[in-house]
């Protein structure tokens, strides 16, 4: 089970079988993959953290999903929606969270779990929700684009709210982190701004000739912005999508996309399958009253906020 083509083999024929059944009961494919993953580590204890399969390869999958929906976007759109998204999105982590850290207490946790417990159940998966509004071809709606700007928030508030967890107490020094991140967000921006303009721009009308050569140019600025954004502190997620938001006003886009979809959905389908390896069965009957509870709260309650916050706006 070594082998990295032993174990495509045994992934993909196993997702696909599965997928044929999932696509005739009109779900989305992930479901699939997922299952793919949980029967693989529930039948043969396959360990998706040590597979050389799906140790590397799903992190490029989640790179060409963010890469590509950058592209996809305008973003005169996103800062015409920008005051209700940052409202929206701000006041529903907050929200959450306070409701999630009562909840958790009610069923014995300390504070410190609960609070935890309350912030985690406040952010959503970009890479789920993305992938879902790919599938139904609904990512341009309206709330397509409002719910791509709330996740890529949620984003940085999360890594803003782990910044403030590690911090001991508020002291200057503690909160340096703190102001060194809101300069790096600036930066990141101001980079990928004039690199399109200085190098991109004038580097893709030169290369524009040879179609491969444009192609395997867009991958290096693609892995080579994402390089920067994670020496900088930031998650693939923003990296990707930043380096696509780039060459969103590039007339060579549309070929670009062409070319990298295909891959898209190869890598991401194994990044599903990986999630679905990592679920640890071991205590799952003996917590699986708080998993129903918690997940109850994050599919019924989430949406009820964000309808309200939205609703405020009309």
């Amino acid at each position: 089970m070594n082998d990295i083509f032993i174990q495509l083999a045994i992934i993909l024929t196993l997702s696909s079988a599965l997928g044929f059944v999932i696509f005739k009961l009109k779900l989305p494919l992930l479901i699939a993959y997922v299952l793919a993953g949980l029967m693989l580590s529930a039948l043969i204890g396959f360990d998706g953290a040590s597979s050389s399969a799906l140790s590397f390869l799903p992190d490029i999958g989640i790179a060409f999903v963010l890469f590509l929906v950058g592209m996809e976007l305008d973003l005169r759109e996103i800062k015409n929606y920008g005051k209700q998204i940052l409202v929206a999105g701000i006041l529903q982590v907050i929200i959450t969270s306070v409701l999630g850290t009562f909840l958790a207490q009610s069923f014995g946790f300390n504070t410190t779990e609960a609070i935890y417990i309350g912030i985690g159940l406040s952010f959503s998966s970009t890479l789920v929700v993305v992938k879902l509004l790919l599938d139904r071809k609904e990512l341009t709606s309206l709330y397509g684009k409002l719910s791509l700007g709330v996740l890529l928030l949620e984003d940085l508030i999360a890594v803003v709210i782990l910044l403030v967890m590690t911090s001991s107490n508020l002291s200057w020094s503690n909160s340096l982190p703190l102001s060194l991140f809101f300069l790096k967000v600036i930066g990141v921006f101001a980079a990928a701004i004039l690199l399109n303009k200085y190098l991109l721009s004038p580097l893709f009308k030169k290369v524009s000739d040879s179609s491969e050569l444009l192609f395997l140019t867009a991958l290096a600025w693609c892995f080579s912005f994402i390089t920067l954004s994670a020496l900088l502190g930031f998650s693939t997620l923003i990296g990707a999508f930043l380096a696509g938001v780039v060459l969103a006003s590039s007339p060579y886009h549309f070929h670009i996309q062409g070319r990298i979809k295909p891959m898209r959905d190869f890598f991401l389908a194994l990044f599903f399958v990986y999630l679905g390896t990592r679920v640890n069965f071991a205590h799952i009957v003996n917590v699986y009253p708080l998993i129903l509870i918690f997940a109850s709260y994050a599919v019924l309650v989430k949406p009820l906020i964000f309808l309200l916050l939205f609703g405020m706006f009309g």
